[in-house]
């Protein structure tokens, strides 16, 4: 629910869906299955069905793709509909139009996520697309935002993961890792939290690949 490398215990993530998770969960919406058809159906002959929609990026396509194929197993009808980035921005998420949206964001390395869950942003532009709203969370994004002990803010962090996670607002489905490959002899490589390829030059000033011995006086003296 935060960002990597906050510092804050990041890792409620949502295993694998098994069978009898979905079977337990519908049931208990009052949700039933036919055996025959595989399809769930409740309080008509309409069976279950959802429509996910995503963005013409290949990364996302694929993940959508897999998606549907699940849910398509635990017999839920999967449509799926796809936006090039621009339309999808201004048909689909602008006006809220989506039953499930699958969708990518770079966040940076700030930990400032009022944008994503306050309430006041789920109406367009907000970027609060799921539509989330908790005054618990409302009130410690507030304080976060003026807090200035990094004590408190990182407890006011953990509390907001924690509200958000058991809320389950949204699936977080993938988190990409930045790998780069570094030469033997290349020394002073420091690679710290990644956001966009150029963070990788971060510390280039401290890089290097030759060393040489000097006399300790020379060493003062260059002081």
């Amino acid at each position: 629910m935060v960002p990597p490398g906050s510092g804050i215990d990041s890792s409620s993530t949502i295993s694998p869906a098994q069978s009898s998770v979905v079977t337990q969960l519908l049931t208990a919406a009052k949700w039933k299955q036919d055996p025959t058809s595989n399809s769930w159906t409740s309080g008509s002959s309409t069976p279950l069905s959802i429509t996910l929609t995503t963005s013409n990026v290949p990364e996302l396509k694929v993940l959508a793709q897999a998606i549907q194929a699940d849910w398509e197993q635990y017999g839920i009808h999967t449509t799926l509909k796809v936006y090039e980035p621009g339309d999808l921005t201004q048909s689909v998420i602008r006006p809220r139009a989506y039953q499930a949206l699958l969708f990518g964001t770079v966040i940076g390395k700030g930990s400032d996520l009022y944008d994503f869950w306050s309430s006041k942003e789920r109406s367009a532009p907000g970027l609060n697309i799921t539509g989330y709203s908790n005054s618990k969370v409302d009130n410690l994004l507030s304080k976060y935002r003026t807090e200035t002990d990094p004590g408190a803010r990182a407890s006011e962090l953990t509390q907001i993961n924690q509200l958000v996670a058991a809320d389950f607002p949204a699936a977080f489905i993938e988190s990409p890792d930045f790998l780069y490959s570094v030469p033997n002899d290349l020394k002073g490589v420091i690679l710290s939290q990644i956001t966009a390829p150029s963070d990788r030059f971060a510390s280039v000033a401290s890089w290097y690949r030759r060393t040489e011995s000097v006399w300790p006086f020379l060493a003062k003296q260059g002081k």
